[in-house]
C-alpha cells in the first residue's frame, strides 16, 4: 500500500494498520524537521510494534486503538532544547522518565537527515541506554517516529508512532 502524505492533512490513525515496510518506505520520503521544531510536550500514538506484523490488518489497527486508551501508561514526550523524556501516566502534566537527548543528523537507516533521540544518557538504566529514536515530519503538527535498538551487531526497528500537539 503507498503511502503520499500532504504536509497539510494526515491524520496520524490512518497508519495503524500499516507495516513496518510500508511505513519505512514512508519515513524515507518525509522532510526533516526543522532545528528547535519539537518543543514542549507532544501526545504519543504507538503502532507497527515488532512481533506483531503477522496479525490481519483490522486486528492491528484494533489493538493499536487500545493502546491509545488508559490501559498504555506511555503517553508521549516532552521536548526541551537539547534534551528530553517519555511522558508515562498522566494526561495533565506528566511523570518523566526515558530520558534522551536531541540532535540532528543523518538517519542510520537511510542516511538522510532525521531529529536523532539517543537514550545513551546517565539517568537511564542501561538496558535503555541502546534505544535509538527518529523523527521527521508527516504534516503540520504531525510528526512521524520510530524507535530502533542497537544491538552489539545491528539496529532493530522496534515500533513506530506519531507526536501531536493536543
Amino acid at each position: 500500500m503507498m503511502l503520499t502524505p500532504t504536509l497539510n492533512s494526515f491524520a496520524p490513525n490512518s497508519l495503524l494498520d500499516h507495516s513496518q515496510t510500508e511505513l519505512d518506505n514512508l519515513f524515507e520520503t518525509l522532510p526533516a524537521l526543522k532545528e528547535g521544531e519539537l518543543s514542549g510536550v507532544y501526545r504519543g500514538r504507538l503502532f507497527a510494534i515488532i512481533g506483531l506484523g503477522f496479525l490481519p490488518r483490522f486486528l492491528r489497527r484494533g489493538l493499536y486503538k487500545v493502546l491509545q486508551t488508559f490501559i498504555n501508561p506511555w503517553k508521549g514526550k516532552r521536548f526541551e532544547l537539547e534534551s528530553g523524556a517519555n511522558i508515562w501516566f498522566f494526561k495533565k502534566g506528566f511523570l518523566p522518565y526515558g530520558y534522551y537527548n536531541i540532535n540532528r543528523q543523518d538517519s542510520d537507516v537511510d542516511q538522510q537527515p532525521v531529529t536523532h533521540l539517543s537514550y545513551d544518557v546517565e539517568q537511564n538504566l542501561a538496558l535503555l541506554r541502546g534505544v535509538r529514536g527518529e523523527a521527521r515530519k508527516l504534516s503540520e503538527g504531525v510528526y512521524l517516529a520510530r524507535m530502533n535498538y542497537q544491538t552489539r551487531n545491528k539496529l532493530v526497528r522496534i515500533l513506530y508512532f506519531t507526536l501531536d500537539r493536543h
